[in-house]
């Protein structure tokens, strides 16, 4: 039943718009409960929508396979470097 139509099958027409203020009630007292704490509605308190996609982020560079020229003066060799390998083979 809406509430500005009269229905003849209801013995009371009077108690439906009571309801209607009775909830009228309820929900500004409701709201009046809420005004000290509210979430801010304004547009510079909302948060912005990104439109586009940030850039994806830079490749990284290959590793150098070829590990530069040889050092000038050689490798470094230890004098007991080979007694070192011959021992734990045995």
């Amino acid at each position: 039943m809406e509430v500005g139509m009269m229905s003849s099958s209801s013995s009371s027409s009077s108690s439906s718009y009571c309801d209607v203020a009775v909830v009228d009630e309820e929900e500004e007292e409701e709201e009046e409960e809420e005004e000290g704490c509210r979430t801010p509605s304004r547009d510079e308190s909302r948060i912005t929508v990104n439109l586009r996609c940030p850039p994806p982020p830079p490749r990284k560079k290959p590793p150098c396979l070829s590990g530069g020229p040889p050092p000038k003066n050689g490798y470094f060799h230890h004098p007991d470097l080979e007694a070192l390998l011959s021992f734990g083979a045995r």
